[in-house]
């Protein structure tokens, strides 16, 4: 009983990263784009500092997939254990 508890849990979890990383994708499709098609009127700093900003968000997105991965075999782990005792 108590794994199934714990497995529901991180199936929260895993909802609640995935909709940070959906979040997380958008905001950063955003920045992507004037990155891309930053013009010479931006100035050297302003797009290196672009660059920096989508650099950092596609860091974060990496960091954020690899915690969704975890929590995903956790969760597979835990509902395993917890039909392993109902047998």
């Amino acid at each position: 009983m108590a794994n199934s508890e714990e497995a529901s849990n991180f199936d929260a979890l895993a909802a609640t990263i995935k909709k940070g990383l959906n979040g997380l994708r958008e905001a950063s499709a955003h920045i992507a784009v004037p990155v891309g098609h930053a013009s010479k009127s931006f100035g050297k700093a302003e797009k290196e500092r672009k660059e920096r900003i989508a650099s950092a968000a596609k860091e974060a997105i990496d960091a954020i997939e690899l915690a969704e991965g975890l929590v995903l075999r956790i969760v597979l782990e835990l509902k395993g254990a917890a039909n392993d005792r109902r047998r």
